[in-house]
């Protein structure tokens, strides 16, 4: 191991400890070292899964400073910053939620910056340069980073972040961080971690064919 990516390491070490943004076995060690990043494809395309690599975090940083310079986030060492889906979507004054019986009702809240405030972690998750949300007062319960969201995806990814903020697809984001980038990057696929709160257990495919087999003349 090169004695130069060793004190990378142990800089990032230091970093990520002092600015809260990975616990220490989420952190890279410098012993222990992840396979060699995706080549470019026979069609000269890039995984987009190689952008999440640790070793990106603050290339991933700087373009975000860079795309929402307008915004002034993270401009400083932390990488809390805020929730910029106001910028670019409008506020909420109704949200809507269950009573007791578990009916639907809707109630008045006031969408204030105190919801978005360094509400956004960026940092290593698995190995993996995400975002997670930190806000304890945002309503926006269906958005995919919320913490009350059943549905959520903890720690989404760069593509999904910019989908979220500017409410646009996820072709749309890929492209944005593709020409910063300087790459062409390949087909989006589903690698990231959803927390649902409810168990998952695997389904032997014989049983699945049987059960289709006993209802398919009915």
């Amino acid at each position: 191991m090169a004695a130069q990516e060793e004190v990378l390491a142990r800089r990032w070490h230091h970093y990520a400890e002092r600015f809260s943004i990975a616990v220490p076995e989420e952190q890279p060690y410098p012993s222990v070292w992840e396979p060699l990043l995706p080549d470019i494809d026979d069609e000269g395309r890039l995984s987009p899964q190689a952008l999440k690599d640790w070793r990106y975090l603050f290339r991933t940083k700087e373009f975000l400073r860079q795309k929402y310079e307008q915004h002034h986030i993270l401009e400083t060492p932390s990488l809390y910053f805020d929730c910029l889906v106001t910028k670019f979507q409008k506020r909420i004054y109704q949200v809507w939620g269950r009573d007791a019986q578990d009916q639907p009702i809707s109630y008045p809240v006031k969408d204030t910056h105190e919801w978005y405030d360094g509400a956004v972690r960026l940092g290593i998750f698995e190995w993996q340069v995400g975002f997670s949300c930190c806000s304890f007062l945002c309503e926006r319960h269906w958005c995919s980073l919320h913490r009350k969201n059943q549905k959520r995806i903890n720690p989404v990814n760069i593509y999904g972040l910019i989908s979220e903020f500017e409410g646009i697809a996820l072709l749309k984001a890929k492209e944005a961080v593709a020409k910063w980038f300087g790459v062409r990057l390949g087909n989006l696929t589903a690698k990231g971690v959803r927390d649902t709160g409810k168990p998952r257990r695997k389904a032997p495919k014989t049983a699945i064919t049987d059960l289709l087999a006993k209802y398919r003349n009915r």
